[in-house]
């Protein structure tokens, strides 16, 4: 129930009844919600406790989506979802909740798209995302005939029974404020059946439920980038292929977008992280480095400072490598984590802390779902020099 209490500690209180009297959940019935809000939320919680299994699974159920795009990210995917005559007014709204939960009451349509533009940008750059350069300018096919080709390929490739595609255009922003336009698509395909037991009348009988998987495809006409998100790294290059046969009707290259491979070997020494005043970060340190053998034998070696001391890695580091030479004959750093504080913004107290994770070659926790994010990914771990161009 901590997605319940997150909604109900955030969002207005008019926001709240709408959502109550749509769902029909009994919630607050004898609650006096004339007086002051902040008297409201405690009571509130306490009662969703209490609510029978049916609501506490929906509210629980709508909760979390509406809680996943009234973060940073879902806000950005939000905005790209929706109409331009319909942004202004959703900005107007007091806060992220009420725009999520305005959303989710009024237009089911876009809150599904604003999810699956969500879902998409969250994983760019991750373990299940994939770039191809494909051609350039060219239009996405909204024929019905090419859908049904592209469905049908994709049911073959996975073995689903059924597949269903979302075709539409959208935006994103870039760390510099350029404006991308993409066209999106969103393939559902029918999952391995899943099975629980459930009560039918009196009876324990087993339920079969076929899960619908997500895939999502961009393409950039600008640049002739085609990214994928999918799990298994032939699949991405297999859907990415009937996308191009089926709704861009040209040939399929499997150039791959590269990815950004990171040198760590400047952190072997103490060094600085400078950055811009204008970013808004209060302070970086280095919180963990570990060393892989240059051989397959050896041990690893992995140290490791808290973010909430002056206690720095090198403290333990260097009298470790003064000590064991043999063993790494040429120092290799495979993994390290900084800890990046910004500034608290304006009229919050708390400020935001972002934990960089990388591994050596292409790995790193961040992508872009946030403008915080981006910063670092985008622009500082370059101007760190942490980014080999490969």
């Amino acid at each position: 129930m901590m997605m319940v209490a997150r909604l109900i500690r955030n969002t207005p209180v008019e926001g709240l009844l709408a959502y109550l009297n749509a769902t029909g959940i009994p919630l607050g019935e004898g609650v006096d919600w004339e007086q002051e809000r902040a008297k409201l939320i405690v009571p509130l919680i306490k009662e969703s406790q209490t609510l029978g299994a049916e609501h506490q699974a929906l509210f629980c159920r709508d909760a979390e989506r509406i809680n996943a795009l009234a973060t940073e990210s879902g806000q950005d995917a939000m905005l790209a979802a929706v109409a331009d005559q319909d942004r202004e007014p959703l900005m107007l709204m007091v806060n992220g909740y009420a725009r999520a939960l305005w959303l989710f009451l009024n237009d089911e349509l876009t809150f599904r798209r604003a999810e699956e533009i969500h879902f998409a940008d969250t994983r760019r750059l991750g373990r299940f995302w994939e770039g191809f350069m494909g051609p350039t300018d060219i239009a996405v096919s909204s024929a019905p005939e090419h859908h049904r080709q592209f469905e049908a390929r994709i049911a073959e490739r996975f073995g689903s029974a059924k597949v269903h595609v979302e075709v539409y255009p959208r935006e994103r922003v870039t760390l510099e404020g350029r404006v991308l336009h993409l066209v999106q698509v969103v393939a559902y395909r029918e999952g391995l059946p899943k099975s629980a037991l459930v009560f039918e009348g009196d009876d324990v009988v087993c339920d079969f439920q076929r899960p619908a998987l997500e895939m999502s495809i961009t393409y950039e006409a600008d640049t002739g980038v085609i990214e994928v998100v999918t799990d298994k790294r032939e699949n991405r290059e297999a859907v990415a292929r009937v996308f191009a046969e089926t709704l861009l009707e040209t040939e399929f290259s499997d150039q791959r977008i590269p990815l950004r491979c990171y040198d760590l070997t400047s952190l072997i020494t103490p060094r600085e992280f400078p950055t811009e005043p204008a970013d808004g970060i209060e302070s970086i340190k280095l919180t963990l480095v570990q060393f892989r053998p240059d051989k397959d034998q050896g041990r690893k070696a992995t140290f490791e400072a808290s973010r909430k001391t002056n206690e720095t890695v090198f403290r333990d580091m260097d009298p470790w490598l003064r000590e064991n030479p043999q063993e790494y004959f040429s120092p290799s750093i495979h993994k390290a984590t900084l800890s990046v504080k910004f500034h608290p913004e304006k009229g919050r107290a708390r400020a935001k802390i972002i934990s960089v994770k990388i591994s050596l070659p292409n790995g790193c926790n961040l992508g872009s779902a946030t403008e915080k994010e981006r910063l670092i990914c985008e622009k500082y771990l370059r101007y760190w020099g942490m980014v080999r161009d490969v």
